[in-house]
């Protein structure tokens, strides 16, 4: 069985979120502070944020292809956008998501690493622990394939 590209396809997320820049065209700075698998929210100071998490592998299907045995998977990856709170958070959470979108979308294939991205779904919360943050979870689905 050949490599599984899904950290080559976590690293490549990871990277494309930290271009997330005013410099480079978006809307906000947020990818200046990417996470993977943040544990708590980051602190006001440094918002906004995004996290980025590939939380569930679904297997698809296998098919042959040339006389190997080849495997489609769906993997699910949620990035998180914080956002400080105040008279703005919806809108700077709007925004961060707006961006990440636009990023998760400018190239669905990673490189050829997957076969496809989609945007499934985001929502949009207040989580609060030390600090009231504001807090939006953005989730897509990355079709790929293990030969």
């Amino acid at each position: 069985m050949g490599a599984d590209n899904r950290a080559s396809i976590m690293t490549a997320v990871v990277a494309k979120m930290a271009t997330i820049t005013i410099l480079n065209g978006y809307n906000t700075n947020a990818g200046t502070r990417v996470t993977r698998w943040r544990a708590n929210p980051p602190s006001s100071g440094l918002l906004p944020a995004i996290d980025v998490r590939d939380t569930d592998r679904r297997f698809l299907r296998s098919l042959v292809s040339g006389g190997t045995l080849i495997r489609e998977y769906e993997l699910i990856v949620e990035c998180i956008c914080f956002a400080a709170d105040g008279a703005s958070t919806s809108d700077t959470l709007d925004s961060v998501v707006a961006d990440v979108i636009s990023a998760m979308l400018a190239d669905e294939t990673w490189g050829s690493l997957a076969i496809s991205t989609m945007y499934d779904s985001d929502r949009k919360d207040v989580g609060q622990l030390d600090v009231k943050t504001g807090v939006s979870g953005v989730r897509f689905l990355i079709h790929y394939r293990k030969s």
